[in-house]
Order: C-alpha cells, then sequence, then structure tokens
C-alpha cells in the first residue's frame, strides 16, 4: 500500500501489485479497450529505435501544404525570426497610437496644396523612433530566449551518446541521471531503482517541490536490464494525439506479442525533474511542440503598460481636441475669404477657380499640420532613451544584489520598468508545501504619502509586521503538508 499525495491536498490511497497475473493484464486490456473506442483519435503510434518509420508520416497543414507529423525536440521561444522581424515588429509598433498619429501626419505633409513642410522632416524623426523601439525588441527577445540545454545520452546506435535537447527525436530512448530535466514526454522503460521506480520533481510545471513517483512496466523492468537490451528494444505504442492534459495519458505497448496498458504515472512530463534516482531510461512519446508543457503555452500577447495605455487614451483626446481648434481656425478661415474678397474685389483675379469653402477646406488640413506638433516626437525618443538607461542601472544596482547566491538584479525587458513597485492587491498564500517566506518592509506609498524614509517616519508608519506561521506533518509518505499564512498589516494613525 502507497499513500500518495494529490491535487488539493487530498489523499488517495492505491494497491500495486508488481505480481499480477495474466488475468488481471486481460481485465486491463478489455478496460482500456473501451476507454480507447470512446476516443477516436488514438492514431498516435511510435515505435522504439526507428526513426525511418516517424519520418515518412506527413499531415495536411492548409490546402496542399504538409508536414512532418512528429515534431523534433526543437523549440523556439523566440517572438522574432529573420523573416518576420520587420513586419512583426512594425505591426506591433503602429498599435501605439502615436505612431499612428505621427504617419497620419506625414501623410499629409505628401499633398502639395496644404503641405507647410517637406514630408521628410517628420518621416526621418520617426524613422529613428521605430529604429530605437525595434532594436530594443530585438534585444528583450534575445535576452529572454533561454540557452540550449544538454540531454542526458539519447541513444545511437547501440551506445549512448551526450545529444543537445533538439537532436532529440520521436522514437528516442534517452538515459537520464539524477538532478536532470526530462527533455521530452517520455515512457519510462526502466530505472536504477527497486521496482523501476521514478521519482520526480514537477516544481517547473504545476509548482509543487513535494517529489512524486512514477513506475515503468514490470515487463520492461525485468527485460531492459543493459545498453544491448535497450538498443533492441522494438516495443510499439498507440496512444492518443498530442493534448494539453498534463494529468491524463491512455495508450498501450506492443512488444513481443503482447499488450501493456499505459496511463500517466508511467510518463515523465517535459519540464520535470530527476530526484533520488540515480538512473533511468525512457521512451520518447512527444517531443517538441507536441509536448503537454508546450500544449499548455499560450500565444505571446503584445504587452502594454498602465504608461503606455495612458498615453494611447491621451493621443485620442488630444488629436480630437486639434480636429475641433483646426475645424473653428477653418470656419474662421472661410469667412475671413469671403469678406476679404469683398472688401479687395480688385485681387479677384488671384482667386480665379477658388471658392471661399475650398479655402476653408484647405485650411483645415493647413492647421492640422501646423498644430501637430502639440504631440511632440522628441518625447517618444526621450522615454525610449530612459526605459533603455533604466534598465541598465537595474543590472547595475547594487541594493538589488543577492550575495547568498551570487544572483544579481536582470531586466529582461526594456518596455516594463514603468510597472515596478505599482501593487495593488497583497494575497495570502496558503500552500501544500513548507515555505518560507522572508519578507523585509523598506518604503511604500499609499495614496501619495511615502512610508518608509526618515523624512515620514515622524509623521507615518506606526505599525508594520509581517508574520510567518508554517506547520509540517511528519508522515514521511505524505512529505510537508501544513499551512503557511503570511500576514501583512499596515496601519497608520494621523
Amino acid at each position: 500500500i502507497i499513500r500518495v499525495m494529490g491535487r488539493g491536498k487530498k489523499e488517495r490511497t492505491r494497491e500495486r501489485d508488481t505480481g499480477r497475473d495474466k488475468n488481471n493484464d486481460r481485465a486491463d486490456l478489455r478496460t482500456l479497450a473501451h476507454r480507447l473506442a470512446a476516443f477516436p483519435d488514438f492514431t498516435w503510434e511510435v515505435k522504439a529505435n526507428d526513426r525511418a518509420y516517424h519520418t515518412q508520416f506527413k499531415k495536411r497543414v492548409a490546402f496542399c501544404l504538409t508536414r512532418k507529423k512528429y515534431e523534433d525536440n526543437a523549440i523556439k521561444t523566440a517572438k522574432y525570426n529573420v523573416l518576420t522581424f520587420l513586419p512583426l515588429n512594425l505591426y506591433e509598433q503602429f498599435h501605439r497610437l502615436a505612431n499612428l498619429y505621427f504617419l497620419f501626419v506625414i501623410l499629409l505633409q505628401t499633398v502639395p496644396e496644404i503641405s507647410t513642410l517637406p514630408w521628410f522632416t517628420l518621416l526621418l524623426p520617426l524613422s529613428f523612433l521605430l529604429l530605437l523601439r525595434g532594436l530594443r525588441d530585438l534585444i528583450d527577445d534575445i535576452v529572454s530566449t533561454p540557452a540550449v540545454r544538454r540531454a542526458g545520452n539519447p541513444r545511437r546506435g547501440s551506445v549512448f551518446s551526450w545529444k543537445k535537447w533538439r537532436d532529440i527525436c520521436v522514437g528516442d530512448i534517452v538515459c537520464l541521471r539524477k538532478d536532470s530535466f526530462v527533455p521530452a514526454d517520455l515512457l519510462l522503460l526502466s530505472s536504477s531503482e527497486p521496482s523501476s521506480l521514478c521519482y520526480v520533481e514537477t516544481a517547473d510545471i504545476d509548482g509543487e517541490t513535494n517529489l512524486k513517483f512514477r513506475q515503468a512496466l514490470l515487463a520492461t523492468h525485468q527485460e531492459l536490464v543493459s545498453e544491448a537490451s535497450m538498443a533492441a528494444f522494438d516495443g510499439k505504442v498507440t496512444c492518443e494525439e498530442p493534448n494539453s492534459r498534463m494529468h491524463s495519458f491512455i495508450g498501450t505497448l506492443e512488444w513481443r506479442g503482447e499488450k501493456y496498458s499505459l496511463d500517466s504515472e508511467k510518463i515523465l512530463l517535459r519540464g520535470c525533474r530527476i530526484r533520488n534516482t540515480e538512473t533511468c531510461y525512457g521512451l520518447v512519446i512527444y517531443a517538441g511542440l507536441d509536448s503537454k508543457i508546450m500544449k499548455n503555452c499560450g500565444k505571446i500577447k503584445m504587452k502594454k503598460t498602465k504608461l503606455d495605455r495612458l498615453m494611447d487614451r491621451l493621443v485620442i483626446l488630444i488629436f480630437v481636441m486639434l480636429v475641433i481648434t483646426s475645424l473653428c481656425l477653418a470656419f474662421a478661415a472661410g469667412f475671413w475669404a469671403v469678406k476679404f474678397h469683398a472688401e479687395h474685389s480688385y485681387l479677384s483675379a488671384l482667386y480665379v477657380g477658388t471658392s471661399p469653402a475650398e479655402q476653408a477646406f484647405f485650411a483645415f488640413w493647413g492647421f492640422m499640420i501646423l498644430l501637430s506638433i502639440i504631440i511632440p516626437m522628441s518625447m517618444y525618443i526621450t522615454f525610449e532613451f530612459i526605459y533603455m538607461v533604466n534598465s541598465y542601472f537595474i543590472d547595475w544596482d547594487l541594493e538589488m544584489y543577492y550575495p547568498a547566491k551570487d544572483t544579481p538584479a536582470k531586466a529582461r525587458s526594456t518596455s516594463l520598468n514603468d510597472q515596478l513597485g505599482q501593487i495593488e492587491y497583497i494575497f495570502s498564500d496558503k500552500t501544500g508545501t513548507l515555505t518560507q517566506n522572508i519578507m523585509t518592509f523598506k518604503k511604500c506609498c499609499i495614496n501619495g504619502i511615502i512610508y518608509g524614509t526618515s523624512e515620514s517616519s515622524a509623521q507615518g508608519l506606526a505599525f508594520c509586521s509581517v508574520s510567518c506561521l508554517a506547520q509540517w506533518d511528519p508522515d514521511p509518505w505524505r512529505g510537508p503538508l501544513g499551512a503557511t499564512t503570511i500576514q501583512i498589516i499596515v496601519t497608520y494613525y494621523k
């Protein structure tokens, strides 16, 4: 009897009998057959040690375009590449209303009848602004892209060799060592532990630091005991298509004329970490973008800070004011033209073919160009330099250096600096693991009043306490359960 802590801190008891007889195996297969019949998309077939088998399958993308059915293990987390950087970055930058406004003014200046300045006088600063912002976005994309990891000994031929994660393919057998990360979704074949148990940490997936165990099939545990047996392994896995269900897996392993049922407790997910297990072996089922953790990743969305949203609203307000002002001036120019024509009839030859209404129309657009500097482009260029320099100041700040782990501050985005320190809500955390919460009060701003400095200490902070309560559950099977409570109290007396 093994007691396992499940999600939501509920206990469940499962009985595992490593010596199940064939009758129980047949019953499991019949149950699995009914489950497979309920899902028509169980067409994912993986053959061990057979790359040529997987490369022959294609799937239709759109119309007559096809691509490989089985993805490789390379994952590109960068937003841009060589081909998409220019169009995608311009598309994102022109989501800022200020850039659309400046482009609109440039288009007006290309019309000779209403242009007051050459069109390139505003195009050059706008191009510089777009170039500066594009370089910032490119640097942020390069900095935020993680380094390439190496995988533990994928099998090549009859021996294991070190390979990078991206070189792993579906059907490969991978050998993982203690404390290494799982490079793809694997079917656990065997391990160095008794009964082929494997302990994994899923903190990068669900945030839980307590260890979970996985166990290989009894057949593979008994037979796959050497590298030669791994090289000769020719089992075939039939399972569900790649999906985002992290805690669900249904499939069968066909090997040596026998079928074995598979579930999620025999699968090592990409992103897990091997703990307390010296060596384990796994068959790659899903790789790259087909892995469950990547299926749960959403699309990259364009982030806008509060300052950006505020500036967009201000641009709309200023543009409306500019249109109203230009209309008023255009009406005044039309009335002035009527009065001027009446009082100076001897100059009528200068206005042949032009009515006062047409003069007012052209005057409207002329005033739009003349008054367009109400939104200064130099302010936006200054903002870009401030964001960039401020990110370097964050990297150089010695007070943000953490000597315990030799970790300095690292600004991975140069466009979100103005979001720092804007805390609206403080939540108390109650988790299922023993957590050490260290919070040091330095300074806060409440309703425009700054607390924590020497100038405001006489006015201000009467009581600020951080209390942490933790409970440890001594049950060795359940691990550190108990509740951790954080309470922050800030009281101000006038």
